[in-house]
C-alpha cells in the first residue's frame, strides 16, 4: 500500500474532488484540473468525468508520486507518516520540483527527516502570483501528519498529545495551530 489510510485521507482532503474541469486555483488559468488534482492535455474546459475516473486518475497520480519518492529519496529512512507527507507533497508539486528541492538535498545528506520536513515544507506555499493561503494550510497539515505520533518530532509534549488525539488532516491542522497559539501566548 503506497499510503497509510490516514495518508489517503490527507491527500484526498487537500486535493478535493471535482468532476468538472476547473482552472488552476493559484493562477486562475492553465493547467486545467479535474478529479483529485489531475492535470494533463486531456483536461480541457467543459470536461466532466465520473467518480470512478477521478479515483483511477488519483491512483495513477499516487503511483507516479510513489515512484518519484522511491527514486529520488532512495536510501532515506522515512516513517510511514513522513512518507505519506512526501507523497502528498510530490503529488501536489511534481517530481521535477522535488528533484530540485533543498528538501531532497537535505534528506539525501542524512539530516533528520522530522526536522527537514518541518523546516522545508512550509516554504512551498507560493503560486504564480505569490503566497497562497490554501498551500500554507496544506503544508502545515502535511508537516503535522508527518509528525503525528512521532516521539522525535519537534515540539512540546502538549503539541504531541494534541497531534496524537487528532484523527483527520483538519484536526491535525487545528492541533498545530492550537499549539502555535499557546506558544505565542507563552512568549507574550
Amino acid at each position: 500500500m503506497p499510503l497509510t489510510h490516514e495518508g489517503w485521507t490527507l491527500l484526498k482532503t487537500w486535493e478535493g474532488c471535482r468532476l468538472s474541469a476547473y482552472p488552476d486555483p493559484a493562477s486562475g488559468a492553465a493547467p486545467w484540473t479535474i478529479g483529485y488534482g489531475h492535470t494533463g492535455a486531456e483536461v480541457v474546459p467543459g470536461l466532466t468525468i465520473t467518480q470512478e475516473q477521478a479515483e483511477a486518475w488519483l491512483e495513477q497520480g499516487v503511483a507516479e508520486a510513489v515512484g518519484a519518492i522511491d527514486r529520488l529519496l532512495s536510501g532515506v529512512a522515512l516513517t510511514p507518516r513522513q512518507r505519506d507527507a512526501r507523497i502528498s507533497f510530490c503529488f501536489n508539486v511534481g517530481a521535477g520540483a522535488l528533484e530540485r528541492s533543498t528538501l531532497r538535498q537535505r534528506l539525501l545528506a542524512a539530516e533528520a527527516p522530522a526536522m527537514v520536513i518541518a523546516q522545508e515544507l512550509p516554504r512551498w506555499h507560493k503560486g504564480p502570483n505569490g503566497p497562497v493561503e490554501g498551500l500554507k494550510r496544506r503544508r502545515a497539515a502535511e508537516v503535522a501528519h508527518a509528525q503525528a505520533g512521532s516521539s522525535s518530532a519537534p515540539g512540546s509534549k502538549a503539541e504531541a498529545t494534541h497531534r496524537e488525539q487528532a484523527t483527520s488532516p483538519i484536526e491535525l491542522l487545528d492541533a498545530v495551530q492550537h499549539h502555535q497559539g499557546l506558544v505565542h501566548q507563552q512568549e507574550a
